[in-house]
């Protein structure tokens, strides 16, 4: 039986039947009166927004549609204020676990910030901007989720401040190891060929007339690569070419 079919037949059984489905009730309350108060009090716990809103408007007010209407939003509300409970406590959780020593506390060596509303999850290797295009998410889901794998050791703590200082310590790093190849070559007829690459702005053209006014050549032929890309870490040595 489908689910619009069991709720039209119990509708009709109702309506049918209500003087013994109410005869059964009392009888039940009768016999049950201790459980069915224990069951109630459950209820009104796990559900306070209803009881505080529906339970508490008076029955002459609230028709059968308007009865439905208060429980489904009712239990809407009921059910976001349940999800963010719920994503508040994962988030502090997972904060902790990756801090300072298992507190609610920023890893950045003599950064003693515990508010969680500064507090972020950061990537320890750098590699947050690669999670997210796989489809992991961020945020407090991304808390849960971490949770439900058991904490990997690939995460910390850091602050907002810290964590965009570790970002722009990065950028640094990569521009100090940046490999700028420049190679210096005579053709037959004695012209010099400068050829640069992984200099930006106008670092290629400073570079290549102290090379020409060295050789004593104002007029040596620039070849520069206009696409760049960055080295590897393992590169740390000049290139040369002729």
């Amino acid at each position: 039986m489908m689910a619009q079919d069991r709720k039209a037949y119990f509708a009709r059984y109702n309506k049918k039947n209500r003087a013994r489905i109410k005869v059964y009730h009392a009888k039940w309350w009768k016999n049950n009166r201790a459980r069915g108060l224990r069951i109630c009090a459950k209820y009104r716990k796990e559900h306070p927004f209803y009881h505080a809103t529906y339970r508490k408007t008076p029955r002459k007010l609230i028709n059968r549609k308007q009865n439905l209407k208060y429980a489904q939003a009712c239990y809407r509300y009921e059910l976001l204020e349940r999800y963010r409970i719920r994503r508040q406590q994962a988030k502090r959780k997972t904060l902790t676990h990756y801090g300072k020593n298992g507190t609610l506390c920023c890893c950045w060596r003599g950064c003693f910030v515990s508010d969680i509303d500064v507090l972020t999850l950061d990537h320890i290797s750098n590699d947050g901007a690669i999670a997210r295009r796989s489809g992991f998410p961020s945020g407090a889901i991304g808390c849960i989720r971490l949770e439900r794998m058991g904490y990997p050791k690939r995460y910390q703590t850091l602050c907002a401040n810290h964590q965009l200082k570790k970002e722009i310590q990065r950028k640094k790093k990569e521009r100090i190891m940046e490999l700028k190849i420049v190679s210096v070559t005579i053709d037959e007829n004695g012209n010099s060929i400068v050829e640069t690459d992984g200099f930006r702005g106008h670092g290629c053209e400073a570079i290549v007339k102290g090379i020409a006014a060295a050789l004593g050549n104002s007029g040596a032929k620039i070849n520069h690569k206009s696409e760049y890309s960055a080295p590897s870490l393992t590169q740390n040595k000049l290139q040369q070419k002729g």
